[in-house]
Parts: C-alpha cells; structure tokens; sequence
C-alpha cells in the first residue's frame, strides 16, 4: 500500500511551529482524465486516498522552513516499513 500525508493546520506562535497532519493510505487507480477544458479524455494513474491512518500535532522551531518540516515528515512516513511513501514524498 501506498501512504501520504497533509499537512491540516499551521500554526506560528513566533518560536514555534504546530503542525497538524493526517497521515492516509491509498492506491494508485486508472482514471479518465481531460488534460485540459475540452480536450478528449485520456487515460491517467492517480493516487487516491482509501484509508485515514493517524492524525498527529508536530512542534518544530519557527525558524525551520516549510520545505524543512516537509522533509522532517517525509522521514515520518519512511518509518512505517509496511506501506510505501507516494513519490512526491520520498
């Protein structure tokens, strides 16, 4: 299985950072996608979320940068061993 997650709520108190964030299960799915506004519909892998795992608050420094505390949850998502991270969070 494949796993994600979304960051829900940022809060910066000014020396710190909360970090609300969902953690989801899902599969990739063949879908019909248009490309564009009246193109023909083409045939498209996307990821869809089947399962909502774990909701947990992070606290991280305020001076971490968003790409930073992207890359802290990413490393959270390279734990579980079971499922595999979605390739936009590797």
């Amino acid at each position: 299985m494949l796993t994600d997650y979304k960051i829900k709520k940022s809060i910066d108190d000014g020396s710190n950072k909360n970090i609300v964030t969902s953690f989801y299960e899902g599969t990739l799915e063949l879908k019909l996608v248009a490309q564009s506004v009246g193109t023909t519909l083409v045939q498209k892998q996307v990821y869809e979320r089947t399962q909502h795992l774990k909701q947990v608050e992070y606290t991280f420094n305020a001076n971490l940068t968003n790409a930073t505390i992207r890359i802290e949850l990413n490393k959270e998502l390279a734990k579980d061993t079971t499922r595999t991270p979605i390739n936009e969070q590797k």
